[in-house]
């Protein structure tokens, strides 16, 4: 029996949490499928580019799966289809940043409905103490100025009658406690989970060596991104086996191979990495 799937591909916005519709815009109108057994989502670009602006795939919501509602953060996930309608919806995040102080983005999901919170979620503590000035600006825009040192997030135990399952820094492991702790000038976008039920995190690949996400292009020598303590940024053709090949060297040497110390060993080597590749082979 075929079941009704539906798969959104959407672009998070910021803005004003408690006057948004979603927290998300679509990037092109939801599209469904009649399927069965086991299915993957057939293509998930890593990179989508949305009036001029580059984002990266985030996560994927899946509700209504025959083994329950859960957040995927491989875009290769095949969904169990059981004998409800299931709801797909694959987020994407800006990527690259202004000259403006750093700022960590931080939000609230509800897990079982498969969308974002527009309720407040979050206390932001300063060296141990609640700052209300800056709980409030991370409840109603989602945002923390991260200039400073000591600032820690406090998830609420409930939001949306739901339970805290799991903060989610993007490209990193999930963090199954309520505190989470903010580095100073730390960015990106970090992502507290509620569910009706405790849900287990999604799985996530242990960061290596300075790096928190690689993605499947520079996995094959194909190109594309990688996020590092300093967020996004691009590998060239080749870059995937030279961070291989880094890696391999530095857990010889007992060195880190950090993402500088990798891209400018691809820009050294980028004009015969093809006949090293040849003749070495792929790591």
């Amino acid at each position: 029996m075929s079941i009704t799937l539906r798969t959104t591909f959407a672009r998070y916005v910021r803005g004003s949490r408690y006057t948004r519709t979603s927290g998300y815009a679509e990037i092109q109108p939801t599209v469904t499928n009649m399927v069965s057994g086991c299915y993957t989502i057939p293509y998930v670009p890593e990179i989508i580019q949305v009036d001029g602006q580059d984002h990266a795939f985030a996560f994927m919501s899946v509700t209504g799966a025959e083994d329950g509602n859960s957040i995927q953060t491989d875009p290769d996930y095949c969904i169990p289809i059981g004998s409800t309608e299931v709801n797909v919806l694959l987020v994407y995040i800006p990527i690259g940043g202004g000259d403006g102080p750093p700022v960590l983005m931080a939000d609230a999901f509800l897990i079982d409905a498969g969308r974002f919170s527009n309720s407040d979620f979050a206390d932001v503590l300063v060296n141990g103490t609640a700052d209300p000035g800056l709980s409030a600006t991370i409840n109603e825009f989602g945002m923390l100025s991260t200039g400073q040192e000591g600032l820690r997030i406090r998830a609420y135990e409930q939001v949306d009658t739901r339970s805290f399952s799991f903060w989610l820094k993007i490209g990193l492991r999930p963090h199954p406690e309520r505190s989470y702790s903010v580095s100073a000038h730390e960015t990106g976008l970090t992502i507290a989970f509620y569910n009706m039920t405790v849900n287990q995190p999604p799985k996530v690949e242990a960061p290596k060596f300075g790096w928190f996400y690689v993605s499947p292009g520079v996995k094959v020598d194909g190109g594309g991104i990688v996020i590092g303590p300093k967020g996004p940024m691009p590998v060239p053709p080749w870059g995937g086996w030279l961070i291989r090949l880094t890696m391999r060297m530095a857990s010889r040497t007992r060195s880190v191979a950090t993402p500088n110390a990798i891209l400018s060993l691809a820009q050294r080597l980028q004009s015969v990495s093809a006949d090293l590749h040849r003749m070495v082979g792929k790591f």
